[in-house]
């Protein structure tokens, strides 16, 4: 009886040694790495693409970190000069603290923060649908709707160092206005972005940006943007937007933009329908060149007590503008309709003058300014 006592000890302090060494051993990234790639040639099974990356550090359950991550597209399209858009997504560097406890009750996972360093992501738009499509095998919705998803992820926290986002419109045969944001080549490099309370549920992302720095290959350069945002089912809403480019100031209370799809930005000017209100807001020519090229070279700077406005850029209604041209000082009311943008032998001003006054001096200053 005591033999068979002592052998049970044994076996019992043998196995507690093995599960302690197995756990030792699932703290060691080389470790957490080779399970992870495991993991992930599972997952490449269903999807159309490639996941790589160099390291995982996963400290259960509480941090993880991801190093050199990168999607590549299973089948890419090649540019005419013979560039290969095979990468939809790489990062350097992603780590994030959480907490997994919301899963036991639905509400997703919990981050306290993460932050993306060196990272990319190209969106492109072709015949076939876009590459993020046919990455994830993800065709049209059927008929009837999906399930909800629910609340997938939230966090306190979002840091974001040197991302370059970038939308290729393979379907588009417009020529480039040759000056501003060519839409069938958007460029744009996020310097750092700050945000709070980012989360994905049922398909919305929402959240606070209270700092985005960003370039955009055209030269157009946001100093710093704030509001607070919502994304999903075909429309990206702001709230209390503020607009610091260098040369415009822009405060927008409300703010939404309207359209069918992601391709849809790839038409930007025609497509994607703008809703929403200025207050005590500078606007400069210089700023709105990069999205009406007509614009280049002219040099006004409007002071903007009040705007509304509805419609695309190539036709917008103005629902009110109050206004005075700071060099000139002319100013007044409109309200209208303006079509044609951005090509100015297609424009067309349909809108009422209310309060207008001005000095023959000014008058002869803005024209000589805007002709």
């Amino acid at each position: 009886m005591k033999r068979a006592l002592r052998i049970f000890w044994i076996v019992l302090v043998a196995i507690a040694l093995l599960l302690l060494a197995a756990w030792l051993l699932l703290q060691t990234p080389r470790v957490q790495t080779f399970i992870a790639k495991k993991a992930v040639a599972a997952l490449e099974e269903k999807i159309d693409g490639k996941i790589e990356f160099s390291k995982v550090h996963f400290k259960p359950f509480n941090a993880l970190v991801l190093k050199d991550v990168t999607l590549l597209d299973k089948d890419p399209v090649t540019l005419p000069d013979g560039e290969r858009l095979d990468t939809i997504a790489k990062a350097r560097s992603i780590a994030a603290t959480f907490s997994l406890k919301g899963l036991f009750n639905k509400e997703g996972i919990h981050i306290k923060r993460i932050n993306v360093s060196d990272g990319s992501f190209t969106l492109v738009n072709e015949e076939r649908g876009t590459n993020i499509a046919r990455f994830l095998r993800s065709g049209k919705e059927k008929e009837g709707g999906g399930k909800e998803m629910g609340n997938v992820f939230d966090a306190r926290r979002v840091e974001v160092d040197n991302f370059r986002f970038r939308m290729v419109n393979l379907k588009s045969d417009k020529p480039s206005a040759g000056y501003g944001i060519d839409w069938k080549d958007l460029d744009l490099t996020v310097d750092q972005l700050k945000a709070s309370g980012v989360s994905l549920s049922n398909g919305y992302v929402k959240g606070s940006v209270e700092k985005l720095s960003a370039s955009e290959k055209s030269g157009y350069k946001i100093a710093n943007l704030t509001g607070k945002t919502r994304v999903g089912g075909g429309r990206v809403t702001i709230q209390d937007l503020h607009l610091n480019d260098g040369m415009s100031r822009i405060h927008m209370p409300e703010y939404s933009m309207t359209f069918d799809d992601a391709g849809s930005f790839s038409h930007y000017l025609e497509d994607v329908r703008m809703t929403g209100n200025i207050k005590n807001s500078k606007l400069d020519s210089r700023s709105l060149a990069y999205f009406v090229p007509a614009l280049k070279d002219k040099n006004v700077v409007l002071n903007i007590s009040k705007a509304d406005i509805d419609g695309t850029v190539s036709d917008l209604t103005v629902n009110r503008l109050d206004f005075e041209e700071a060099a000139s000082g002319v100013k007044g009311s409109m309200e209208g309709r303006i079509t044609g943008l951005p090509q100015v032998d297609e424009l067309d001003m349909d809108v009422d003058l209310d309060g207008f006054s001005f000095t023959s001096e000014g008058l002869d200053r803005l024209v000589r300014n805007v002709a």
